[in-house]
């Protein structure tokens, strides 16, 4: 099982390695689901290491942080009517993610 957690993200979020094998998803997710819509700031994706995950995330990969927080704020803003719709420099979604 271990091996296909590796390999698709949503087995990995039902075993609870999402952050273990995807953190960049994680962080993504995460950040999408602290919306004012969603579920607020606090929230965070609780799994065994998600702290370590998520600073460990955060320390290596600086780039990356920035660039899915800046995609964040632009798809809340689109989605506020604040910025009109683009595609250009957004972040993919695997599937129906894009539409949620």
């Amino acid at each position: 099982m271990d091996q296909k957690c590796q390999q698709d993200p949503s087995l990995a979020v039902a075993h609870g390695v999402f952050w273990k094998y995807h953190p960049d998803k994680a962080y993504q997710w995460e950040l999408r689901l602290q919306s004012a819509e969603e579920l607020g700031a606090d929230f965070r994706l609780d799994e065994p290491g998600s702290d370590a995950y998520r600073a460990d995330f955060e320390a290596h990969h600086p780039d990356k942080v920035r660039e899915l927080r800046e995609a964040e704020q632009r798809r809340r803003e689109r989605k506020s009517g604040a910025a009109p719709e683009s595609d250009q420099g957004e972040l993919e979604f695997d599937d129906e993610e894009a539409d949620e």
